[in-house]
This record gives C-alpha cells, structure tokens and sequence, in this order.
C-alpha cells in the first residue's frame, strides 16, 4: 500500500497485487525482504508489553507496568567485496520506555510508580549479502 497525494492534495491510498512492479520492485520481492531480518530495509519497531504482578507483598496483586519497546534497524551499504557480494552494517538499537513501574517503597509499605528509559541495548552486525 502507497499513499499519494491527488490534485487537490488528499491523499489516497493504494493498494499493489501481488507481483505487480512499483519503482522497480515488486511487491513479492518487497514481502521477502520484510521477511528477512537481514535484508537492507529500515525499520521502526514498536512493541507494547503489559506487566500484571501477584506476590506477597501489600497491594503486590493490583501491580502493573508498561513498556514501550522501540526497536529500529538501519542498514548501511559498505560497498561490495572482490568476489561480488554485498557487505552490510546493521545497526539495532532496542530502546524501552518505562511507564507505570511499581517499586515498592519499604518504609511506607507501598507501591511508588517510576516511569523513564530503561536500559538501552546495542546490536551491531557485518552481514555478507
């Protein structure tokens, strides 16, 4: 699917068939490269996840967190080797944004929610195409 934008300047939405060429590619080969995590397509994942907690702590059972995982990839070209095949630098970050954790707070016996960035994870890859 491609949006455009008319004469009047709406947009519209299109829709491709399979095998059907777009700028040179079609949308089956657009479809395996989704497929592989390797291919050298960008992109921006998010991921939600919701946290219920139980325990025995006071109020431990009515605990809950989110996190929002942002997960993009970037792909840079480093050219090709002598033999022909493509060398590629993935970049992948995985970043987690934090809201609603409980922590509890042992002088109060109660739940404090903490919300912020979480820890940051780095992946570096060199892949041979």
């Amino acid at each position: 699917m491609a949006q455009e934008k008319s004469p009047g300047g709406e947009a519209s939405s299109t829709f491709y068939a399979p095998g059907e060429v777009h700028h040179g590619h079609t949308s089956d080969d657009v479809a395996a490269k989704l497929a592989n995590p390797n291919a050298d397509l960008a992109k921006l994942t998010f991921k939600n996840q919701f946290t219920f907690y139980r325990g025995d702590l006071p109020d431990a059972d009515d605990q809950w967190s989110y996190t929002l995982l942002f997960q993009p990839v970037f792909p840079f070209g480093l050219g090709e080797t002598e033999s022909g095949a493509k060398q590629l630098l993935f970049v992948r970050p995985a970043i987690p944004v934090l809201g609603g954790a409980p922590v509890f707070d042992a002088g109060e016996l109660d739940f404090d929610d903490k919300s912020g960035l979480g820890d940051i994870g780095f992946d570096v890859a060199y892949v041979l195409a």
